[in-house]
């Protein structure tokens, strides 16, 4: 029965292939590629050797500490804004057209005017219930029940003292 190794404490230093392993798996040509790191690293063996080897590594505190460091230091650094998106959108139109690559600029302009929302089919409507007044809400209730053969009546019955009154879970009508 084989034995497992010792987990490295996050404190160990790492050697130099692992620091060329976490330099590779967080580099953009392996792209959190633990085989293609490993191999580029300068680890040997067949690909599921490797890939075994990249994980068992990775997978050391010291080696996993060291990619999240580097992972968030990459990231720290790349903060994406709405400003940043828009700018670059803007210069990258501007890039394609001046080399007649039309279909880009136009998709940069697209992206940009669906920001915007310049093109959108639905309709928005941000009126609360507050500017609805009982009449037009009945009226509503009434249209919504005839086109869904649903029985407001319970909704739509009131008082003589004009209160709305809206059916309980329980059944019996409540006043609000």
């Amino acid at each position: 029965m084989r034995r497992k190794p010792k987990p490295a404490p996050v404190d160990v230093p790492l050697t130099p292939k692992q620091r060329l392993l976490v330099e590779w798996y967080t580099s953009a040509e392996c792209n959190l590629n633990g085989l293609e790191a490993a191999r580029r690293a300068g680890y040997s063996g067949t690909d599921k050797a490797l890939a075994v080897t990249a994980t068992r590594t990775l997978h050391k505190p010291n080696v996993a500490a060291a990619v999240e460091a580097k992972m968030r230091k990459a990231l720290a650094g790349a903060e994406v804004t709405v400003e940043a998106v828009l700018r670059r959108l803007t210069v990258l139109g501007e890039e394609a057209r001046a080399a007649g690559q039309f279909a880009s600029a136009t998709r940069c302009t697209e992206l940009h005017g669906k920001y915007l929302k310049m093109f959108t089919d639905r309709i928005e409507h941000v009126a609360s219930i507050e500017d609805v007044s009982t009449d037009q809400l009945t009226t509503l209730l009434r249209e919504i029940a005839e086109r869904s053969n649903i029985d407001f009546s319970g909704i739509l019955a009131g008082n003589a003292a004009g209160e709305r009154r809206l059916p309980d879970p329980a059944g019996a009508p409540k006043a609000h």
